[in-house]
C-alpha cells in the first residue's frame, strides 16, 4: 500500500502550506495513519479529505441561499439604528 506524507498530500491539493491539513488532523476532520511517530495517508484517506473539503465548500457557498429567513440579529439591528441616528 502506497502512503503519502503530510507535505505530499498538501501539495496534491495545491497548498503552499500544510497547516490546514495538520489542523484538520488535530481536530479529527481528516483521517490518517499513525506509523510510529509519523502520520501518513493512504489513497482512501486522500479521497476522504477531498470529499470533506468539497462538502465544506459547497455547504458554505452562499450563492443561491435565501438568507432572508434568518432576519437581523439584535446586535446587527442595534448597529443599524445607531448608524442611522448619527
Amino acid at each position: 500500500m502506497k502512503t503519502y506524507s503530510i507535505p505530499e498530500v498538501a501539495e496534491m491539493f495545491g497548498g503552499e502550506s500544510d497547516w490546514w491539513l495538520r489542523e484538520g488532523m488535530r481536530k479529527g476532520r481528516f483521517p490518517f495513519l499513525q506509523v510510529g511517530r509519523e502520520r501518513r495517508f493512504s489513497e482512501k484517506h486522500v479521497d476522504a479529505i477531498a470529499e470533506a473539503i468539497e462538502t465544506r465548500n459547497v455547504a458554505s457557498d452562499p450563492e443561491g441561499a435565501d438568507v432572508s429567513v434568518f432576519g437581523a440579529t439584535s446586535r446587527s439591528a442595534k448597529r443599524h439604528r445607531n448608524r442611522a441616528a448619527s
